[in-house]
């Protein structure tokens, strides 16, 4: 098993099923649910060529973040006008373990990455036609690459007013706004989606968002988390001195516009998203702020001196290394592999739910063909991610009547898997942290 034929995981599994739905029906359950349709759109169309197996379905984003590692690499070349930086650069970007994780999941990760790795290109290059559509599809990827273009707009403007040889320049109003037109094309681009935007935003303000407000004790976390690719918290120091004294030894008299361009890019989306959780709905989440580490990957790369490049293609090959292993060793829970067990311990009149703990597992249910009704005694769900693509017998608030045995679908630890007293709990079999837990009422015990 590797990370592109590992088991799906539940958003996973609920994106799947969604692509195979007929295209409209699709995006009637896109506009429901808390996404726009770029990763869905796109991944329709590749199921339809490549099926819908955990490889058919993943491979699309694999070759996403390919095309982000190239794009990174013609960033470092537009920037640094060095081909081996380049080169590293993309290396970098592939493997860092923080993205290498989105190139094989199949969700709207990957494609956010790509489009807004496009923006930067497409920005720096000044392809204005180029930059409005890559730019609106960043948006169309996912809601929060927002703040990826918010930033690049900041960067815009202050490079009309910023003398990089001096401090500031002098610069009419009526011009800077005449150059704006790549983004009223964008937001003309992304007209369509903007009111099943309100509606989405409208639906998870009024349900409550699931992350809490973020402290600057959590800014500065996912700060040297970004700045040092993701690796492990047991290397993330000894990286972070590593990349401090890389940037130190930059260029800087030589790239001092160029440098600054990616750290402002790695910085911007982390603040903006930071600050808008501040006093509106809570959105500052490592995954919606990926296109940061793209930046870091650049900025490890680019602008060094001969030391420089030497210790930087250094650490390139050790996130090869790391992340290599990695593929190999998947950690997702494997679901594809409690669905076999349950399939073959299932008898005639046995009932399955799903055990609404920490977590449920509705979508890998379905997906796997063992679909359960989730069990939830306390009232009706919260709004979250996949309450569009519900029916209302997916959920359940009193156990059914069952004449042969009660199979209950759990990620929680036996002990913290309770059912009323008057079932018996008779058999249960384990994969990893997956349990099919068999039960009985005990007045069907003789």
């Amino acid at each position: 098993m590797n990370m592109l034929n590992q088991s799906l995981w539940g958003d996973e599994s609920f994106s799947a099923i969604a692509v195979q739905r007929g295209f409209g029906d699709m995006i009637g359950v896109v506009a429901r649910d808390t996404a726009p349709p770029g990763y869905y759109i796109a991944n329709w169309l590749w199921t339809r060529g490549f099926g819908f197996s955990e490889m058919g379905i993943r491979t699309m984003s694999t070759l996403m973040m390919i095309v982000t590692a190239v794009y990174a690499g013609l960033i470092v070349k537009e920037l640094f006008k060095s081909k081996w930086e380049a080169v590293v650069a993309g290396i970098v970007v592939f493997f860092a373990p923080f993205l290498f994780d989105f190139a094989f999941e199949g969700r709207m990760y990957a494609i956010l990455g790509m489009f807004s790795t496009m923006s930067f290109y497409y920005l720096l290059k000044k392809n204005w036609a180029a930059y409005s559509v890559t730019a609106a599809l960043t948006l169309y990827a996912q809601h929060f690459g927002i703040f990826v273009i918010a930033s690049q707009g900041l960067w815009f403007v202050a490079d009309r007013f910023v003398d990089w040889v001096g401090f500031l320049k002098k610069k009419k109003l009526g011009p800077i706004l005449r150059d704006l037109r790549p983004f009223f094309i964008m937001i003309l681009l992304y007209s369509p989606w903007i009111y099943p935007l309100y509606k989405q935003v409208t639906r998870v303000g009024g349900g409550g968002f699931w992350l809490g407000i973020p402290k600057v004790k959590d800014l500065l976390e996912i700060g040297l988390r970004f700045l040092t690719g993701g690796v492990k918290e047991e290397y993330r120091i000894g990286v972070a001195v590593i990349v401090l004294v890389l940037g130190l030894g930059k260029k800087w008299g030589k790239y001092k516009k160029e440098l600054v361009f990616c750290m402002a890019m790695f910085v911007g989306p982390i603040i903006l998203s930071f600050l808008v959780s501040q006093v509106m709905t809570s959105v500052f989440f490592d995954r919606y702020l990926l296109s940061s580490v793209v930046m870091a990957g650049i900025f490890w790369a680019g602008g060094n001196r001969k030391w420089g490049k030497i210790i930087v293609s250094l650490l390139a090959v050790f996130l090869v290394v790391i992340s290599g292993q990695r593929f190999f060793k998947p950690e997702k829970r494997d679901f594809r592999e409690l669905s076999r067990v349950i399939k073959s311990q299932i008898e005639e009149d046995d009932v399955l739910i799903n055990y609404n703990g920490g977590a449920h597992h509705l979508w890998e249910s379905k997906y796997y063909g063992v679909g359960a009704p989730i069990w939830s005694p306390g009232g009706p769900l919260p709004y979250w991610v996949g309450t569009a693509q519900m029916e209302e017998r997916d959920v359940i608030y009193e156990l059914p009547e069952v004449e042969g045995r009660l199979g209950v679908m759990s990620s929680e630890s036996i002990e913290k898997t309770v059912l009323p007293e008057e079932w018996k709990r008779v058999d249960f079999s384990e994969v990893g942290s997956l349990k099919i837990i068999w039960y009985r009422e005990k007045s069907n015990i003789e």
